[in-house]
């Protein structure tokens, strides 16, 4: 086989992989193929005060699938033309749709919250339960030490505007 041809099939199967990862977000078997999911729990907060306890919380996050990495490694390691920039490229595309299916899986849950909230708002009870589930909220948030990052994020995805720990 020529060297040209070569080339060309490694650029072309790089492509390919590229375009497949871009146009298939959100897809359960991509996700599987290339993605770990890691999950972090939030143990149950005790308010002191007043003895109410808030359950824990479960935090589901991706990254690249180790099979996925060594794949683009090895693909890295071909000792043909080209085949180290495809390797590199590979990787760094499934390290990009992990970050993007970690960005889209938290915007999901920040829109979910605030549209719960905004029904609450539409009674009095519900907006004292609406004050409770506040607080539970910068609870976690606080114990987790992500209370700035959930504040910007609410700003960002809705049309509400929140100062953290408010």
């Amino acid at each position: 086989m020529k060297k040209s041809i070569k080339t060309t099939l490694v650029i072309t199967a790089a492509t390919a992989c590229f375009v497949a990862i871009l146009a298939l977000p959100g897809c359960s078997t991509m996700d599987k193929a290339l993605l770990t999911p890691n999950d972090t729990v939030t143990p149950a907060i005790t308010n002191a005060a007043t003895g109410d306890v808030t359950p824990a919380v479960t935090n589901t996050t991706y990254t690249p699938n180790p099979i996925a990495q060594g794949t683009a490694t090895a693909i890295g390691a071909l000792p043909l033309p080209w085949c180290g920039t495809a390797g590199a490229v590979l990787g760094a595309c499934i390290a990009m749709y992990a970050n993007y299916r970690n960005k889209k899986l938290a915007g999901a849950l920040v829109t979910g919250i605030e549209a719960g909230r905004q029904i609450l708002q539409t009674t009095p009870e519900g907006q004292r339960l609406d004050g409770m589930v506040k607080e539970a909220l910068i609870n976690h948030q606080e114990a987790a030490g992500v209370l700035n990052a959930a504040s910007k994020m609410v700003n960002d995805l809705t049309s509400n505007t929140v100062v953290a720990g408010t």
